[in-house]
């Protein structure tokens, strides 16, 4: 069985841009599997301890990405600051003037 840092190597053998599969070697088919057994076996542990794994989950993305990390930090402030004074911050307020184009493109970085 492999370790859990081979759910840190890129899956290879997938689509391309125009969807023409390439043929899979059985290695690569079996690494696939083998990462695939890993993630389901994670399915049955307790709740608390699946979320302490960053491999096969957004954790991942969310840590190497700044930009993505920085608007969850943007996100999570505002909200802790809602939850403890129970007022918007000044500049939420501003962002609540402005057109809704520009609240949509601003919020849109959170779905990505």
């Amino acid at each position: 069985m492999k370790s859990s840092s081979s759910l840190r190597e890129p899956l290879t053998g997938t689509s391309n841009i125009t969807g023409n599969q390439k043929e899979n070697t059985w290695q690569e088919i079996q690494l696939i599997e083998a990462r695939r057994r890993q993630l389901l076996r994670r399915s049955e542990l307790p709740y608390w301890k699946i979320l302490t794994y960053v491999e096969g989950t957004c954790l991942r993305a969310l840590f190497s990405d700044w930009l993505l990390g920085m608007t969850m930090l943007v996100f999570f402030s505002v909200r802790l600051q809602v939850y403890l004074s129970g007022t918007l911050p000044d500049f939420a307020r501003e962002v609540s003037r402005l057109s809704i184009d520009v609240i949509g493109g601003f919020l849109s970085i959170d779905v990505i």
